[in-house]
């Protein structure tokens, strides 16, 4: 009945280790290769589901990033509009928001070369440095 236990406890371990191989696996082809899961799942012989109940569990867990967590900001965006049944949003929207005057503001004052999205982004980040700046002296 013992050696029964001992090894029933072995085939246990051995289980749980091959999920965490299986799961690191999963994470590291999804974050480093980019991989479909339809793909992740037809190379480690695991369902789609599987797959997806993984990288949700990891994530939650921060064992695993998302794609978009990488180093390319636009990619986070989309991938977080596309979770939350949105768009990434338009130019002309932010046209919109600003109003006529602001726009021809930014347009005028904008350096030579510079195009608009990018002089919007510019006055955003000078926005949230100064963001940073204010809760760093608060501390």
């Amino acid at each position: 009945m013992i050696k029964h236990r001992k090894r029933l406890r072995a085939e246990e371990k051995a289980r749980t280790d091959s999920k965490k191989f299986r799961n690191a696996e999963i994470c590291r082809l999804r974050t480093e290769f980019k991989m479909p899961y339809k793909q992740i799942s037809h190379l480690l012989g695991c369902t789609h589901g599987v797959v997806t109940c993984v990288l949700k569990s990891e994530r939650a867990a921060g064992r695993c990033l998302r794609r978009s967590e990488g180093t390319n900001p636009f990619s986070f965006i989309l991938d977080r509009s596309k979770t939350n049944g949105m768009t990434a949003g338009k130019i002309s929207t932010i046209c919109e928001i600003l109003g006529l005057e602001a726009t021809q503001w930014i347009w005028k004052t904008r350096p030579e070369g510079m195009t608009f999205a990018e002089a919007i982004g510019v006055i955003c980040k000078d926005v949230y440095l100064e963001h940073l700046d204010e809760n760093e002296n608060t501390r």
